[in-house]
């Protein structure tokens, strides 16, 4: 006979099933993540259950079918010696999390001065309408068998403090796509912020700019390891619509252009230190004014390539890592645009690099269907032999794992019709054609971000009345789309990012019908 850990609150304590092909890779996933202590490994299906709890108090070891085992974490005290110290001691730690500027135990774990060990979810039924368990790091106690309460009132998640608080809230289902879970809030609440990957870093993120709650430079950092989020210093300027891409070459990031708190459109960059939090040069300038632009990484000449502008322009730049400068673009688009979307896309031969621009706003023409070409190994604009399907604006261009063909979807047309079809690119054939399948509803400002599987995450967005929680994958091969798990917080005007290390998706920040969102929260796969 085989065993396998039974917790005593299925709900509560079971983080995710996974995929596994052998033990070692199941101990693997529960090592990534910052919750999970003990996991069931079953070699028939290779299925990897991941749970909080452990057999000390929250859960036992029972008789299972023969293909099935069980394994744990083991803790060690090195493991929290930072605890109760400053937030740079703690940056790597996956057990420990930043509160209130030190280390404390993750979610859901409490210190009983060695460790940070699971805690007992409370003996009641799980709080409506969210169904979280009642826990002593959300505030909330249990009044009776039926019902948690939080301030003498039925228990509501958006009535605990968000401050220094991480709320996870459990499918009451096993969702066969993913998960997603709340893993904190920013320091603020943002929209039309940007979302940085620091690749030296492992799956660290830096969040900045954007509409606040409150106006403000405030930057904040994301770090996997441990599920923390915290202020990391702030840029020099107040930004919104702005651009940012991090530097290979030097580490740093630069942010560009955007709206400042006066409402005027910013001609100013600046480079900052994501390891120190500090801003290295604030001095920067571009050729031109912009937001609401695109910044995109030349691989070749490891230059940036920005276009595009809230107002019309047909203007380009180049900025160069290397010198620190803006040089303008000799040759310039052949249609004037604003808010377009840039798709890197490889060339015939490897020397070759250039970007397909896009849809976006055009004078006399709401929404413009004619896309163009710029090819950076010769610095000209071409435009592209056939247009696009159907007119789109505030929509979504990824390059698949086909670098030869760019999925694009959703948005609305010069008509203010939001859209629910998607069409494909083919970068060889220089062809636009709608995909027969739908998406489950229209969306705009929404995100869609290629999975490591080669699928397409399409995340929220807005139809023009409705916020949406709803999420969908497409999948390239078989051209549909299928049901994705729902959101904790319906949202648009937020950002996604791949944690390439993880295989995992952050999305943070967007507006729902009434607030500007500070939540964050990440897809497990």
């Amino acid at each position: 006979m085989g065993t396998q850990f039974m917790p005593i609150h299925m709900n509560a304590l079971h983080l995710a099933d996974v995929s596994a092909q052998t033990k070692i890779k199941c101990a693997s996933q529960c090592s990534a993540h910052p919750q999970c202590r003990t996991f069931n490994f079953d070699t028939a299906t290779q299925i990897c259950q991941l749970f909080q709890g452990d057999t000390i108090a929250t859960g036992s070891t029972v008789s299972a079918v023969q293909t099935s085992m069980f394994g744990s974490v083991r803790l060690m005290e090195t493991f929290f010696t930072a605890y109760n110290r400053s937030c740079d001691q703690c940056a790597d730690n996956r057990f420990l999390r930043c509160v209130n500027d030190t280390c404390q135990c993750q979610q859901n774990t409490y210190w009983n001065g060695s460790f940070c060990l699971p805690q007992l979810p409370l003996p009641c039924m799980e709080c409506e309408p969210n169904r979280s368990m009642c826990r002593e790091d959300l505030n909330l106690t249990c009044q009776s068998y039926s019902k948690c309460d939080y301030a003498n009132q039925t228990c509501n998640i958006t009535d605990a403090p968000t401050t220094d608080t991480t709320t996870e809230v459990y499918s009451t289902s096993t969702v066969s796509t993913g998960k997603w879970v709340l893993v904190g809030n920013m320091s603020i609440g943002r929209s039309c912020h940007t979302s940085t990957l620091i690749p030296s870093e492992n799956d660290t993120v830096i969040i900045a700019g954007g509409i606040f709650t409150s106006q403000s430079t405030v930057i904040d950092k994301f770090v996997l390891s441990n599920l923390s989020i915290f202020a990391c210093g702030g840029m020099s300027t107040f930004r919104k619509y702005h651009a940012a891409e991090y530097l290979n070459s030097s580490g740093y990031i630069i942010f560009t252009g955007g709206e400042s708190n006066s409402s005027f459109t910013l001609e100013s960059a600046e480079l900052f230190n994501p390891i120190s939090c500090t801003v290295v040069s604030s001095n920067l300038t571009m050729t031109s004014p912009r937001q609401c632009h695109t910044i995109t990484t030349l691989p070749v000449s490891s230059k940036l390539f920005l276009v595009g502008n809230r107002s019309k322009s047909r203007s380009a730049e180049l900025f160069d890592p290397n010198t620190l400068s803006f040089s303008v673009v000799n040759s310039t688009m052949n249609v004037d645009r604003y808010i377009p979307t840039s798709t890197l896309l490889p060339g015939v031969l490897s020397s070759e690099e250039g970007i397909l621009i896009s849809g976006g706003f055009t004078p006399g023409n709401p929404n413009t269907t004619f896309p163009e070409y710029y090819n950076a190994s010769f610095g000209y604009f071409v435009m592209s032999p056939t247009n696009m399907a159907a007119s789109r604006s505030y929509y979504t261009a990824t390059l698949l794992s086909d670098p030869r063909t760019v999925l694009i979807c959703g948005g609305f047309d010069r008509y203010v019709n939001y859209l629910d079809s998607c069409e494909i690119y083919n970068h060889i054939s220089k062809n636009f054609s709608l995909i027969t399948n739908h998406m489950s509803v229209a969306r705009s400002y929404h995100t869609a971000t290629l999975l490591q599987d080669g699928k397409v995450l399409i995340v929220g967005g807005y139809d023009g009345g409705t916020v949406f929680d709803s999420t969908e994958l497409y999948d390239p091969a078989s051209k549909t789309f299928t049901t994705g798990p729902s959101l904790n917080n319906a949202r648009y005007l937020h950002t996604a990012t791949l944690l390439p290390l993880s295989g995992n998706v952050l999305v943070c920040g967007g507006e729902d019908t009434a607030n500007v969102l500070a939540s964050c929260e990440l897809y497990y796969r």
